[in-house]
């Protein structure tokens, strides 16, 4: 059976750092998260559009999921980006799958650059 994704605007949330190192800020993004469900949100995407996903570590998507799924009740759609097929795992759909930013597409296939 194929779920269709709910009309209405659905809200694309970017990942938050913080500090020189860069850490995942996880009460902005709880307040992101929120916001977004107070302003009547549809759902949400994480995970898949900004690129920072491909940047992050696994346990760091893990969290930043795990933060999503907590802060509310929106269906969510996430991303499965990764920069390498082998930290690829499948997940339950509906899920986001984009190409690595380095990959083209040629008229004799994909080229990596």
């Amino acid at each position: 059976m194929r779920e269709s994704l709910a009309p209405g605007v659905w809200g694309v949330v970017a990942t938050p750092f913080q500090g020189s190192t860069l850490d995942v800020d996880l009460d902005s993004l709880s307040q992101l998260v929120e916001h977004y469900e107070e302003i009547g949100a549809t759902g949400l995407t994480v995970l898949g559009v900004f690129g920072e996903a491909a940047a992050l570590t696994a346990d760091e998507r893990r969290l930043v999921l795990e933060t999503a799924v907590e802060c509310t009740g929106l269906p969510l759609v996430v991303g499965v980006t990764a920069l390498a097929t082998r930290s690829w795992r499948p997940r339950p759909p509906p899920a986001s799958a984009l190409p690595p930013s380095w990959c083209r597409r040629t008229r004799r296939g994909r080229t990596w650059s």
